[in-house]
């Protein structure tokens, strides 16, 4: 099953978030050994305890879906929280980099219970901008729909995406790996005051959306952990660790693990499926799965609608 929220009023440019409930026969997906010693209850349970009441920033909330609400409505948002008793962090950021006369934007974060789901509302108004927490870095980096850094803040009457972002142990690795697996270079790389390190990947999009669809994978020191000693690098490991045991070829068990996914449409001559599946070959990467859909003529048995043709990749 899937809880499924589409956004952007366009058949031509669309972006939804999917939270996916693909348990398996019995549980058999969900549960060890699948998942490793970890069930994805246990991991949940995890994100539950170092998010907790959202008092303060943790390296969990790097996992993240960040989005642009229009303009005025942020202090509703905020309003709807509260009435509702569900606790956000509050920061404000510059938001830009290298501006010496810092525009401030605005965000607030919450976490869906029992879940894996973050979430980041952000916006350069609110009544109230002393309720919000100073982080010195921009949180986001604001680029156009071709890929280039811009002071220009959207302005549209819808909420819409503006990066997934993900933790990291090794921001070079993730680097060297969209390069040789992708083809893809970073659109910047920004170092922070606390000595964190984030990369930004931009996507291009169409001039209906306005801007480019950004990934971002955020390195940070080590910091104290309230579950267990686990930490976003272990955490990260324990994934990847699953994944290489059972995903063995292309045809292997697609580990639940890999439902945290992020998903575009590349139309550049060296993206295509094969080209990416032939360089994963090239350098004995086994963490991926294609599948047929009706691009190449699967309608299913019924000859009902099959979904697209696609590739799934496990990231470093």
């Amino acid at each position: 099953s899937c809880g499924r929220t589409q956004m952007l009023p366009s058949s031509s440019v669309q972006f939804g978030l999917h939270t996916v409930a693909a348990q398996g026969l019995d549980d058999c997906r969900a549960t060890s050994p699948l998942t490793g010693d970890l069930t994805v209850s246990d991991v949940e349970a995890i994100f539950d305890s170092e998010l907790g009441e959202m008092r303060e920033y943790s390296p969990f909330m790097d996992y993240n879906a960040m989005l642009w609400t229009p303009a005025t409505t942020l202090d509703a948002y905020r309003q709807a929280f509260d009435d509702d008793g569900i606790p956000t962090l509050r920061l404000r950021w510059p938001c830009f980099y290298d501006d010496s006369e810092p525009t401030w934007c605005y965000s607030l974060i919450w976490h869906i219970p029992k879940s894996m789901v973050t979430i980041e509302i952000s916006s350069n108004q609110t009544s109230n901008p002393s309720d919000f927490t100073t982080q010195t870095a921009p949180r986001h980096l604001f680029v156009t729909k071709d890929g280039e850094a811009t002071n220009e803040l959207p302005n549209h009457t819808w909420a819409e995406p503006l990066h997934d972002s993900r933790a990291t142990d090794d921001i070079y690795q993730v680097i060297d790996w969209y390069a040789r697996v992708l083809g893809i270079s970073p659109t910047a790389v920004r170092e922070s005051e606390d000595a964190s390190i984030t990369v930004i990947f931009a996507f291009p999009s169409s001039a209906k959306m306005g801007h480019s669809a950004n990934v971002q994978y955020v390195q940070r020191p080590a910091v104290e952990s309230r579950s267990r000693g686990i930490t976003t690098s272990w955490l990260q490991s324990y994934w990847n660790n699953v994944s290489a045991t059972y995903m063995t070829n292309m045809t292997s068990l697609w580990p639940i693990w890999g439902d945290n996914h992020l998903s575009f449409f590349d139309a550049s001559e060296n993206a295509t499926i094969d080209a990416v599946i032939e360089r994963l070959d090239a350098s004995g990467d086994t963490l991926y799965h294609p599948y047929l859909g009706v691009e190449n003529g699967e309608h299913g048995p019924d000859n009902d609608w099959f979904g697209h043709t696609v590739l799934y990749i496990q990231d470093p």
